[in-house]
């Protein structure tokens, strides 16, 4: 997160067990950033979907609906899809 925001890129997660997170940088600011809700909205505005943690309170046919271009760095996407990119 903190790269993205050296590149001015705006960035947000969502996890249902962590509803606050701080960065190195962000903490030095005495900054959180908060979980959001993930909503069909908030897919559809981003113009990148990383799933980093193979919570099953994610709907992962729900994200591959919504979603625009998907890294999976944990295998969640099992089937083939020109929009994803697994790592």
């Amino acid at each position: 997160m903190d790269i993205a925001t050296h590149k001015r890129g705006i960035k947000s997660y969502s996890d249902p067990h962590i509803p606050r997170v701080q960065t190195h940088e962000s903490a030095s600011r005495g900054e959180y950033y908060h979980s959001v809700e993930l909503t069909k909205e908030a897919l559809e505005e981003a113009d990148v979907v990383v799933l980093t943690t193979n919570h099953t309170a994610f709907d992962v046919g729900f994200i591959q609906q919504h979603a625009r271009l998907i890294v999976d760095l944990r295998n969640m996407v099992k089937d083939e899809n020109i929009n994803v990119y697994k790592l």
